[in-house]
């Protein structure tokens, strides 16, 4: 009697576990990643730092501001008394390129802010697909167990309710319940790796219920231009984009660097007047220079020189480093295609209907329960490697978009 309480009270469960995630809403990929973009604090910051790099080198472009002096009071001279008025005004010239070049440096360290925030944004769009898919796998894995843990605990009360059971039907009742607990087992565990997977994906989506990502399935993935996605990984990889940014930044330190061995110019005007003894006003043009003796930036060129050859190191490995991930990222994606194939969405509606099969034969004492839970355990590790297979096909193509530098698509289709 108590065992039967058990079993109807899990199989209540399960009913209402249902019940509850057909309520829940459900959003596209793209309105999952809009939502996302819009509530991720990270992308909101990584906008600021282009525009912080970019107010940045247009102030490096602006001209120093003009100097100007006044001084003005009594005076004696010869034993007479009057007053003087010194007026002065000076201003930098920037020649020989000098802002110009701090311009452009402001630029390049721009454009090197544009390539590490392009990497970062990309990573977090593609995380957030990438979390998609696995939350809606482990809803549709869950839904599988769900369906387990219902009909085994159905099959188990019906072995409850018969009279006069024999030894080999109570063997077959411990069976059926020692299955069933195991099953429990797995609804607990798939239970908080859906609940896991979803708090994962509500750091970037800030939501105060619950949604399940409506994911597109990977059927018959297609073809994928192999040459192409290297070429554009060559050409937009935001980690070689940054490495050859910060090559073109040192270059033009060492050219900056370069020019302090040429004089700074000031030029100014001059307005004197006294009043004591013979009055007098002086009109003068002013020029002041340094005398680059001391100081001829030899060694800030060889710093950035070094720093240039330092980048250019950095770039051949971030290259070397890209060739591998790319190529072991295909591979994946290869494999992932395989699994697919041995694995199609199609086999979950297959082996539902070998399980229904099988427990129509066994109620009818043509099939014994062992062979009968050794199917249904197959039926459950294959139903559940369909969805691991759709998992590992996505995160490859994942990884290949995100070295490509391309933004968020469906994969597969």
């Amino acid at each position: 009697m108590i065992r039967s309480i058990i079993v109807f009270c899990i199989s209540t469960l399960a009913l209402n576990a249902f019940g509850e995630q057909v309520a829940l809403e459900r959003w596209t990929l793209e309105k999952v990643v809009t939502r996302a973009s819009e509530q991720t604090p990270e992308i909101y910051a990584l906008e600021k730092d282009i525009e912080r790099a970019e107010n940045l080198a247009q102030q490096a472009g602006k001209w120093d501001n003009p100097e100007a002096s006044v001084a003005y009071g009594p005076m004696t001279q010869s034993g007479l008394s009057g007053r003087a008025l010194d007026v002065s005004v000076k201003q930098s010239i920037p020649l020989f390129g000098q802002k110009a070049i701090a311009e452009r440096l402001g630029e390049q360290n721009r454009t090197t802010i544009e390539a590490e925030n392009k990497k970062q944004r990309l990573f977090l769009k593609h995380e957030v697909v990438r979390l998609a898919y696995r939350l809606s796998a482990l809803e549709e894995q869950a839904k599988h167990i769900e369906h387990r843990r219902e009909k085994i605990g159905l099959i188990a009360k019906f072995l409850e309710t018969r009279p006069f059971a024999s030894p080999s039907q109570a063997v077959e009742k411990n069976l059926l319940m020692n299955r069933l607990r195991e099953v429990e087992e797995k609804f607990l565990d798939i239970s908080l790796a859906k609940e896991n997977a979803w708090r994962a994906l509500n750091v970037f989506l800030n939501l105060e219920s619950r949604i399940i990502p409506d994911v597109q399935w990977i059927g018959n993935a297609k073809p994928i231009d192999r040459e192409g996605l290297w070429e554009l990984c060559q050409s937009q990889n935001p980690d070689l984009q940054r490495g050859e940014s910060m090559i073109a930044a040192a270059a033009l330190e060492a050219e900056q660097a370069a020019k302090r061995g040429l004089p700074e110019i000031k030029i100014g005007g001059n307005y004197n007047e006294q009043t004591a003894d013979f009055p007098q006003k002086i009109y003068a043009g002013t020029i002041d220079f340094t005398l680059p003796i001391f100081d001829r930036g030899g060694y800030a060129k060889q710093a950035a020189l070094a720093g240039k050859e330092a980048a250019s190191r950095r770039l051949e490995q971030k290259r070397r480093e890209l060739k591998s991930q790319f190529d072991q990222a295909w591979m994946e994606l290869a494999q992932g295609k395989k699994r697919i194939e041995l694995y199609p969405l199609s086999l979950v509606e297959d082996l539902e209907s070998q399980m229904k099969r099988a427990e129509q034969n066994w109620k009818r004492g043509l099939v014994q329960v062992t062979a009968f839970l050794e199917l249904e355990n197959q039926v459950h590790e294959q139903a559940v490697k369909v969805f691991n297979a759709q998992i590992a096909y996505n995160e490859a193509a994942r990884q290949i978009e995100l070295l490509a530098g391309n933004e968020f698509k469906p994969a597969g289709n």
